[in-house]
């Protein structure tokens, strides 16, 4: 079956950004050059709320009577409802807004980290270092961590269903969900947890200061260290995982909120 097409429409990826972090734009920037080669719009672009290119500025460029913009991000929540909204001036999922030539329809997209595919894929990414590694079940932890925020509360609902889920496949001891701005945060994990091995997997779409600096830091890592090799911290062996959005099938995913948006809007 052919791939469905949207000759007259853009897509937009619209991720969080950091001027100080740049280089964690480039996995979304990577997903937004290989949906560009496919040719299912006429154009697909990559905007950030604090980092260049930017977000609105982007979206000021795309003329398309139609532009899809799919949150570059883990859930929904405090920047994808409030943030992105107030930037790109969305009324609701449909926004017309008066343009030359007839004017332009932004649909909002949930986020990529919404997809259903989203537990699956990170519990497979878990279980392939459990292997490499050669973990075993009963002597591991897994812990997902969310951003949070007492602001908004789908945010850390996301990452306890997806925690949930992972848990059910019977990966490891046991599978919780933590954040960085709410309880149970982070900082705790030493008390929280009681396996020899401990496996963090960031609820993070891209590398930016949380991913990079903040969450190794409060781990007690001296570095964003990789998946070839555990830290030594109070006698447990913790692996840090790499951001989510690093899988190439992320691509996919953010086309697939594209398809759910029109899905929904049709019935």
């Amino acid at each position: 079956m052919a791939e469905p097409t949207w000759p007259q429409a853009a897509l937009l990826l619209a991720g969080h950004g950091l001027a100080a972090r740049p280089e964690g734009a480039l996995s979304t920037l990577r997903h937004a050059e290989a949906l560009r080669a496919r040719g299912l719009f006429a154009d697909v672009r990559a905007g950030f709320l604090r980092q260049e290119p930017e977000l609105a500025a982007t979206l000021a460029e795309l003329t398309q009577p139609r532009v899809y913009v799919v949150p570059m991000l883990a859930s929904k929540g405090y920047i994808a409802d409030v943030v992105m909204a107030r930037r790109l001036n969305l009324e609701g999922p449909v926004t017309w807004r008066p343009a030359a030539g007839g004017g332009q329809e932004l649909c909002f997209c949930e986020p990529v980290g919404a997809h259903p595919r989203i537990p699956a894929l990170l519990g497979e990414r878990v279980a392939a270092l459990c292997r490499r590694q050669k973990l075993a079940p009963a002597a591991t932890e897994v812990i997902l961590v969310g951003h949070g925020t007492p602001r908004h509360p789908s945010s850390s609902e996301r990452t306890r269903e997806v925690a949930d889920m992972i848990a059910k496949t019977g990966i490891a001891a046991r599978v919780r969900a933590m954040f960085l701005d709410e309880e149970p945060r982070i900082d705790g994990w030493k008390e929280q947890s009681q396996a020899g091995n401990v496996i963090v997997a960031p609820f993070l779409i891209a590398n930016w200061y949380h991913g990079s600096q903040d969450l190794p830091g409060r781990l007690g890592l001296l570095t964003q260290a990789g998946e070839a090799a555990p830290s030594l911290i109070d006698g447990r062996r913790l692996w840090y995982m790499s951001p989510l959005g690093e899988e190439p099938e992320i691509a996919d995913l953010a086309l697939a909120m594209v398809e759910k948006f029109d899905a929904e809007r049709a019935m």
